[in-house]
């Protein structure tokens, strides 16, 4: 099973479009947990229109998809916090 470490790595690969750095550059990637067969990742999602959000998540499921001992990755996004006036 891949450490987290590996997983950063691989994100590091991810260009996000029109922004042309990567995930990590643009500290995108907020929490990754690896178990059993499976990574769930949590990025920042405030700054990124629903597109690119289902691109990211394609892609990221391709380049985990190609660490050993990964079978599913689940993708999410943070949401910003409300603030009540």
């Amino acid at each position: 099973m891949p450490t987290e470490e590996q997983v950063k790595e691989c994100l590091g690969e991810i260009l996000v479009p029109g922004a042309m750095r990567s995930l990590g550059r643009l500290n995108l990637v907020r929490e990754i947990n690896v178990s059993d067969k499976k990574v769930d990742i949590t990025l920042a999602g405030a700054a990124l229109n629903s597109d690119t959000q289902e691109w990211l998540k394609s892609k990221i499921s391709e380049g985990t998809g190609s660490l050993p001992g990964i079978e599913q990755a689940n993708v999410g996004h943070s949401k910003m916090a409300e603030t009540i006036p």
